[in-house]
């Protein structure tokens, strides 16, 4: 049981409310008319993710409710571990054509997205852990940055590049937040950045769904 004292910070919970109606209003908005065209039914799309809403909405409120959110650190590693577990072992018997999907019986789980959480809460547990020499590269960067790095890499595998950015990415501003030099930080991203300009020299498509998620023009 989550312990009594623990603080819900209100204004961030309605920042997450306000997030998921106008999420709700993007859908409807944007899938209307292609929902109208194929099926027949204007809220087609909508009510697949008000479903889908409604069930990130319950997760969430059982672990404000029932969850100690700082106990989190001590199945960090745990939860990182098996992270990587799956990353691997859905390369190997992971479902659809680029093989991002892994099926547990009638459960199919997008690996990636756990691994994005995973990252995170393994993430901060180092910060916290290692905060006192967050200043130094050998011990404090190249440690978290490898991390990153092997997250980001085992979902290239998975041909899932816009993916891989992202969690990159995240990790990076958490390393910023947490409190690394900004000199060690844009030796990482400068390795990052040649690194994605390699990938998107070998495989051009990757470029067009970059621009397309960031909303410049369609993938193709």
């Amino acid at each position: 049981m989550k312990y009594r004292e623990q603080h819900i910070d209100k204004v961030l919970f309605m920042f997450v409310l306000a997030l998921m109606f106008i999420g709700i209003l993007l859908v409807f908005s944007s899938t209307v008319y292609i929902a109208n065209l194929k099926y027949d039914s204007a809220t087609y799309f909508l009510e697949n993710h008000i479903l889908r809403v409604l069930i990130g909405f319950a997760v969430m409120v059982f672990f404000i409710v029932f969850v100690d959110y700082k106990k989190l650190k001590d199945w960090a590693f745990y939860i990182f571990a098996v992270s990587l577990i799956l990353l691997v072992l859905v390369l190997f018997i992971g479902k659809g054509t680029a093989k991002r999907w892994l099926v547990l019986g009638p459960v199919s789980v997008q690996v990636s997205e756990l691994a994005k959480l995973a990252l995170i809460i393994y993430l901060a547990y180092l910060v916290e852990k290692n905060a006192h020499r967050l200043t130094s590269f050998k011990l404090g960067f190249l440690p978290l940055f490898a991390v990153i790095v092997a997250v980001s890499g085992l979902i290239v595998l998975q041909k899932s590049f816009t993916m891989a950015f992202i969690v990159f990415s995240t990790g990076m501003i958490l390393l910023f937040l947490g409190g690394v030099r900004i000199g060690h930080l844009s030796v990482g991203l400068a390795l990052g950045l040649v690194v994605s300009a390699l990938m998107l020299i070998i495989e051009p498509y990757r470029f067009q769904r970059l621009l397309a998620y960031l909303g410049f023009e369609d993938a193709r």
